[in-house]
């Protein structure tokens, strides 16, 4: 898309959602994000990180062993399942078409030859490489003398209605002395007519397809208090193959077996995944499951600054109803109107459930909210 020029508004737009999306994922300048893992990995003792996934035992804190344990939900280990983006029965909205038929034909595309469309070997043409006009051949009959007077029609007919600017035509010549009806032909530019760079549009849902896999490896953590049985919920930007698969997700622990919609059950606190896309917070295997009195959530999103970089609708109206629903209104979202005022409270009391205290940025620039939840009964 950076190679072409004069992109219509819709691709314009297309471009921005794709630089939001890549630059998150890849690091908008060159190594960023591999930049910020090494960082990361050089503050770990010894420099050998630790990769956790569901067959890892319940992880104990030294010095906590008494009052916490750690739960790792995901990322799945099964390759299906890091390629299910959706689920029409789990999710809360109808989800986007599937992309990667498209990313098959997007990668035909990119892979044919330079040279090979004037020669008509474009295989991802509609039409047979006989059939039509190149379009470079038809610009050059129309500056030079040929003998190929129907081809020579042809390219002032693409002229005129679809490849250049608007020009006054005339369909009929001045003969013995009398003058015919010319014709106009058309709009001011006919350009709009052109399909050329229309295909790149399908990169878009490519980009949120790749995007979607991503997500599904995040790293799912629960966090169990012991004297209690709270459960707090970070669940990264895990999608409907990472949700699914821990409803098979067991431990043993104290001769007592532990398992994924046990955890769910006795949520207090969840960290709504994704920004709260439609395609993050499951329905059956997901809130539903979350049936604990004291659920609050909170929701890292701003919905103006998703629209901005063409995200779409997030936080995702329906799952938000469902959560206000189910945590009783002990929801938080980053562009809370409360948050913008030093003194600003939310629409429930606190403490309530099992939020002890909730305090936020005194500046009113809203840059964050911290919540004390309770460890005891």
């Amino acid at each position: 898309m950076q190679s072409q020029r004069g992109l219509t508004p819709h691709l314009a737009a297309v471009q921005d959602g794709l630089q939001a999306v890549m630059g998150f994922n890849f690091g908008a300048k060159g190594e960023k994000v591999r930049d910020a893992r090494d960082a990361a990995v050089k503050l770990i003792k010894g420099n050998k990180p630790k990769y956790l996934e569901p067959s890892t035992p319940p992880i104990s804190i030294p010095g906590l062993s008494k009052t916490l344990r750690i739960y790792v939900l995901g990322p799945p280990r099964d390759a299906a399942m890091l390629g299910i983006t959706e689920r029409p029965a789990e999710m809360y909205g109808v989800a986007a078409t599937g992309g990667w038929p498209i990313a098959k034909v997007l990668g035909n595309t990119l892979a044919v030859q330079a040279g090979a469309l004037e020669a008509g070997q474009d295989m991802t043409a509609p039409f047979n490489p006989d059939e039509g006009l190149n379009l470079k051949r038809a610009r050059a009959l129309l500056r030079r003398r040929s003998d190929d007077g129907q081809a020579k029609v042809t390219a002032r007919f693409l002229h005129d209605h679809y490849d250049g600017s608007a020009r006054l035509t005339s369909l009929a010549k001045a003969s013995k002395g009398k003058r015919r009806t010319g014709h106009a032909s058309g709009a001011a530019d006919q350009k709009w007519r052109r399909i050329d760079q229309d295909w790149l549009g399908v990169s878009s849902d490519l980009a949120i397809q790749l995007d979607d896999r991503t997500n599904n490896s995040s790293l799912v953590l629960a966090f169990e208090f012991l004297e209690s049985k709270r459960v707090v919920l970070f669940v990264g930007d895990a999608q409907v193959g990472n949700w699914l698969s821990w409803q098979n997700v067991k431990w043993t622990v104290d001769n007592t077996t532990v398992t994924g919609p046990d955890l769910l059950a006795r949520t207090v606190f969840y960290k709504v995944g994704h920004h709260g896309s439609q395609n993050a917070t499951l329905k059956q295997h997901g809130l539903e499951l979350m049936k604990s009195a004291e659920l609050a959530a909170f929701i890292p999103t701003n919905a103006k600054d998703a629209l901005k970089v063409k995200w779409g609708a997030m936080p995702f109206v329906p799952i938000l109803d469902d959560l206000d629903t189910r945590a009783n209104k002990r929801v938080v979202r980053a562009d809370d109107a409360w948050l913008a005022l030093p003194a600003g409270n939310p629409q429930f009391s606190v403490p309530s459930g099992a939020i002890k205290a909730l305090r936020h940025d005194p500046s009113g620039n809203a840059l964050w909210v911290e919540m004390d939840i309770a460890v005891g009964a």
